[in-house]
This record gives C-alpha cells, sequence and structure tokens, in this order.
C-alpha cells in the first residue's frame, strides 16, 4: 500500500483508495453542529446576497449620471456577486464532504486559480475605487472624476489579473498553495499615479492612455 498516492499494488492491478476525509483542513477537527452552522449561513448569505446585489445592479444601470459614490457602491455589489457565484457553491459542497465524490484531483488546482483570481481581481477593483474616491473627497470635485469610473477599464484590470494569476497559481500549487494572496497592490497605487498625470488630455486619449496602463501593468505585479 503507496501511502503518499493512496493506490495498493496487488497482483499486478491498481487499484485507488478513495478519501472521504473532509477536504478543508480547517474543519478536519470542527464539531458537525458548527459545520451545519456555517452551511447554513452560507445558504443564506447567498439567498440574500445574490438578489440585493443585483438589485443594487440594475438601479445603478438606470442611472444617467452616476457620480464616484454611485461607482463604488456598483463595484461593491459586482465584487459580492462574483464572491458568491464562484466561491460560494464550491465552499459548500467541500464542507459537507460532496466535493470528493464526483470531482476529479486536476479540478481542485483549476478550482484554486478560480477563487484567487476573483479575489485578487476584486480586491484590486475595490482598492482602486477607494483611492479615487479619495482623490474626490479631497478635491471635491465628484461630478468631474466620474467619467473615470468608466467599465472599460476595470474590465481590462480584471482581465489582466485572470491571466496574470496563471503564473501566480502554478508557483502557488507547486508551494502547497501557501502564497497566494501576495497580489499587486503597488500596481493599484503606480496606475493610480500615472492617472494623476493624463488630467490635462482630452477625454477620448486619456482613456486609451488608461487602458493601455491597465493592461500593461496589471499582470507586472503577479
Amino acid at each position: 500500500m503507496d501511502s503518499l498516492n493512496g493506490t495498493s499494488m496487488t497482483n499486478d492491478t491498481t487499484e485507488i483508495s478513495y478519501d472521504n476525509a473532509l477536504e478543508h483542513p480547517l474543519l478536519n477537527f470542527t464539531p458537525e453542529g458548527f459545520v451545519h452552522g456555517l452551511h447554513a449561513f452560507i445558504a443564506l448569505v447567498m439567498h440574500f446576497g445574490l438578489p440585493g446585489n443585483i438589485l443594487v445592479v440594475l438601479v445603478h444601470r438606470r442611472i444617467t449620471t452616476p457620480t464616484a459614490t454611485d461607482w463604488v457602491v456598483f463595484y461593491l455589489a459586482v465584487c459580492d456577486i462574483c464572491s458568491l457565484v464562484v466561491c460560494g457553491p464550491s465552499f459548500v459542497l467541500i464542507i459537507r464532504k460532496v466535493w470528493n465524490s464526483f470531482m476529479p484531483s486536476f479540478f481542485c488546482s483549476f478550482h484554486y486559480m478560480i477563487v484567487h483570481t476573483c479575489f485578487i481581481a476584486s480586491t484590486t477593483l475595490i482598492t482602486l475605487a477607494a483611492v479615487i474616491r479619495r482623490s474626490v473627497m479631497i478635491t471635491n470635485r465628484e461630478r468631474m472624476l466620474s467619467e473615470h469610473h468608466t467599465k472599460d477599464p476595470q474590465c481590462c484590470s480584471c482581465c489582466a489579473n485572470w491571466f496574470g494569476q496563471h503564473k501566480q497559481c502554478i508557483r502557488s500549487n507547486a508551494a502547497g498553495c501557501n502564497q497566494s494572496y501576495n497580489a499587486g497592490f503597488p500596481g493599484v497605487f503606480v496606475l493610480y499615479s500615472r492617472f494623476s498625470h493624463t488630467k490635462r488630455l482630452k477625454p477620448q486619449r486619456r482613456r486609451r492612455y488608461e487602458h493601455t496602463h491597465i493592461c500593461l501593468l496589471s499582470p507586472v505585479f503577479h
């Protein structure tokens, strides 16, 4: 019996020893009642959080001239939706011991890549929104800076984080997924410092300038 890979060699045949243990290491010695309570809590959060955040997104789309505050609320709602849709169901499957029943082993690494990418992209997006919101409070030019909060730069930022995360996830999986949260917060401040020099440009040219720097600099900090 090979205890390392869970296989048994008998008469030139290989048998796989299925492991039904709880996959989440922090919940191995957790009382069963607490696990059930955590499962119910996540279900309630998904039940009330998804409709509420979707309603926020729908209301935001009906605003003709959104301010910087409206964009911050919109970013938070989108990040919550991504976290609930991507991380919620898989976490429920893991704590209910259902994950091992139908998920192959290679999908575990892919699942970690998706979860960490969602976390990094969402955190970077919130940080960027907070930095811009801070500048709005200082300069008191909310209407003027609201045009900086376009959807295209943020979509480019999420895509750039997704592509850059592949290198990060491969390195994290090789080290036991212990290096998955060193995302590029310095990139946010570099991007913001670069954008601060584009206020004298025309709006169309400034947006192209912002898109280019987001796409080029976001993967660097992974």
